[in-house]
């Protein structure tokens, strides 16, 4: 009994087309002119003793060891072992959103809202509207929080359109601006 082969299929010829208009070098026929595309086989087609045969071995070329070396080196700086193997990036997501009233020693862990525990966040009172200068001193809607105090940034002179921004002597702040007019 003669067993019909299906007709063998070339894959991926349409996404190298353009590659190969530009390359000058004639290719041999039914050969790729990358090394780990093959037009001729296909897994239906290997037998399932072979991977461990010299055709189907993993041979990595310097380029490709260069590469792995090069990534992993760059996902072991993205991870700090001293958290049980957490990122960093995630551990100073953590102290932004840690509670702070078990242990107040958090806000001052870098990446912390603040230096300050009040109503169980960690905030800075200088600049934090609803603890301006303290725990629960909640400014007006209109005002910031400037140096721990409550302040119009529209009309205040010595804060004028946003903290620490003074008037020259004689001008006034209008809407956020000195000399408006």
């Amino acid at each position: 009994m003669h067993r019909v082969q299906p007709p063998q299929k070339k894959r991926l010829v349409v996404l190298f087309y353009n590659l190969h208009a530009t390359n000058p070098i004639p290719q041999p026929a039914n050969t790729s002119p990358f090394p780990w595309i093959s037009y001729k086989s296909s897994l239906s087609r290997i037998p399932p003793a072979s991977f461990s045969s010299k055709r189907a071995s993993m041979a990595l070329s310097p380029k490709t060891i260069l590469l792995l070396a090069i990534s992993a080196a760059i996902l072991l700086a993205c991870f700090d072992r001293t958290d049980a193997g957490a990122s960093r990036f995630l551990a100073q997501l953590e102290a932004k959103n840690k509670k702070c009233r078990a242990d107040p020693t958090v806000c001052r862990m870098p990446g912390s809202g603040g230096p300050t525990c009040c109503a169980n966040r960690c905030v800075d009172t200088s600049t934090d509207r609803l603890h301006c200068g303290r725990c629960g001193k909640i400014c007006k809607f209109t005002d910031s929080c400037c140096g721990g105090k409550c302040v119009d940034i529209i009309s205040d002179k010595r804060n004028c359109g946003s903290c620490g921004q003074h008037c020259p002597q004689g001008v006034k702040c209008l809407f956020g601006m000195c000399q408006y007019a």
